[in-house]
């Protein structure tokens, strides 16, 4: 059961990641040229959430048995 919760949070994670690139790709778009860097580092924090996800995953799910 608790390894459920951590697949829950980590497809919560890649969801929160989904959207934070779409608010960067919505960003790029708004900016002018100079400014495109500050898009790119939004995007980057995308990476965040996606990790404590596959980090609760990888912790909640437990090790794997071999059968």
């Amino acid at each position: 059961m608790i390894a459920r919760l951590g697949n829950v949070l980590y497809w919560a994670g890649c969801g929160i990641a989904v959207l934070i690139l779409i608010f960067a790709a919505l960003l790029t778009t708004e900016l002018k040229s100079g400014q495109k860097w500050n898009a790119l580092s939004v995007a980057l924090m995308a990476v965040v959430p996606w990790l404590l996800g596959l980090a609760c995953r990888y912790v909640l799910a437990g090790p794997r048995r071999r059968r």
